[in-house]
């Protein structure tokens, strides 16, 4: 007997096979996080109704899959290699393959060798709700997905709501007055730019409010076809790391670190598999963690640049400013002067950093938790490659990690794509982590408090959510 176990970003599926070969048990469930519990059901079920002996041959799969694999001693087998050997087996000459995942989209080519491109922005169309009109940067309406397959513990069908509404609001105040006026039950984007002073025309008892941490912000370094040419010398990059502040910068957001690894310089989540406080070297590591800007002014004395220069950025109004402006004035004081552009949409700040021949860099973060999304940003055809660098290593090493086919293999490919992306200094972070907060009216129920990410779980959380009209 033979059991497969995949754990995704949402869902958990098992498979049993028996001597033939034939599958003689499977399910496809949610597990809404609770991966431990989910597995162990799932495997006393498989143990005790197909397993007469208790013995199978068991291997795991899937993003989430890796850490359980690993912990519990288990062969793990990556999604994207299982998918290519289940094609060639049941359906020889495939050519193609695109799977659409909980959390990411990937593509593999399979003749001539194997070819791996991956996104963070699957399809819809089988969650709680279904887009049924988008006006530009101004409201995208959904309706209930009549055929969404999930009930309540009490067998009702779900989502609760028929149509819920996403308002696109650049001005504080107004999104301010309609949450308050009632005609907005909740503030729940990231980066919200409610300030203290606006917060305290909340009413008490009106609302929840909710607080959460985010990446290291950073600047995007572009290095397109008219690079400013003081940022395409990796150790001038390298100097304005040394130049700001971060753990200042840090601090002054509220947050304090019992050590340098607590600041998670890393381009992944402490929570991954993958991750390896040891990656980067404490070579590469210095300068983000180590302010030294008579270093910094040397570095740039020697590379020809001891009287400074300019460049731009162009950020979001609704990103962490602040931080930012506190690492201009640090660049300042070693004669780089970063000048700042502050747009009110998303589209403005992206059609700069979307332009090769633009010089301007733009908002960048860093220690994201998905590989598709790491591989989008630092592949050089990566569809939100703004630094536009090129590396041919760091292709390579993106597909040895999408290729390996151990815990151990991704693992190695994990450290070197690390340590080669943070060498080069492409993303110049101004402070360790950020926050915002997010409101929710309190005639709003059902809502966790999980962070809300639009793209990869807002479905499952608006789809439990109801409102008491009264």
């Amino acid at each position: 007997m033979r059991v497969g176990l995949d754990i995704g970003s949402t869902t958990i599926k098992c498979v049993v096979l028996n001597d033939a070969g034939q599958i003689v048990y499977s399910t496809y469930e949610r597990h809404f996080s609770h991966i431990l519990e989910k597995g162990r059901a799932l495997l006393e079920k498989v143990a005790a109704e197909y397993l007469p002996d208790g013995r199978a041959y068991l291997a795991i799969s899937g993003s989430a899959g890796m850490g359980l694999a690993d912990s519990c001693k288990v062969p793990f087998v990556q999604e994207v290699f299982a998918t290519r050997v289940a094609a060639n087996r049941l359906t020889p000459g495939t050519d193609c393959i695109i799977e659409l995942g909980g959390e990411d989209a990937k593509i593999l080519f399979l003749t001539n060798g194997t070819e791996v491109r991956m996104n963070g922005s699957c399809a819809g169309g089988t969650g709680a709700f279904i887009l049924t009109d988008y006006v530009s940067d101004n409201t995208m309406t959904f309706v209930a997905n009549p055929n969404y397959w999930e009930k309540d513990a009490d067998g009702n069908q779900l989502p609760y709501l028929g149509t819920i509404k996403l308002v696109h609001m650049s001005d504080t105040a107004t999104m301010l007055s309609s949450f308050i006026g009632g005609d907005l039950q909740a503030l729940m984007a990231n980066n919200i730019l409610i300030d203290r002073d606006q917060a305290s025309q909340l009413k008490d008892g009106t609302y929840t409010k909710y607080t959460y941490s985010n990446d290291c912000p950073a600047v995007c370094i572009k290095l397109g076809d008219n690079p400013v040419p003081a940022l395409a010398d990796v150790n001038v990059r390298t100097a304005m790391q040394y130049a700001i502040d971060s753990d200042a910068i840090s601090q002054y957001q509220g947050y304090t670190y019992a050590n340098d690894n607590d600041k998670n310089v890393s381009l992944f989540y402490k929570g991954l598999a993958i991750y390896n406080p040891d990656v980067p070297s404490a070579e590469t590591k210095d300068a983000y963690v180590t302010y030294d800007p008579d270093k910094a002014k040397q570095m740039l004395t020697d590379a020809g640049y001891g009287d400074g220069f300019s460049f731009d950025v162009y950020l979001f109004q609704a990103q962490p400013i602040d931080s930012f402006k506190l690492a201009a004035e640090y660049l300042a004081k070693v004669g780089i002067t970063m000048n700042i552009n502050v747009v009110s949409t998303p589209p403005e700040m992206t059609a700069h950093g979307a332009d090769r021949t633009d010089p301007a860099s733009m908002y960048g973060s860093v220690g994201t938790s998905r590989m598709s999304s790491i591989s989008a940003v630092i592949r050089s055809d990566g569809p939100m490659n703004n630094v536009f660098q090129d590396n041919a290593e760091i292709d390579q090493l993106c597909d040895k990690f999408a290729n390996a086919t151990t815990v151990d293999e991704q693992k190695a490919a994990a450290d070197e794509l690390n340590e080669a992306v943070l060498a080069q200094h492409y993303f110049l972070i101004t402070s360790y982590a950020q926050t915002w907060d997010c409101y929710v009216a309190s005639n709003v129920h059902g809502f966790t408090g999980a962070r809300w990410t639009l793209c990869y779980n807002a479905g499952e959380i608006m789809s439990h959510l109801w409102v008491d009209e009264a």
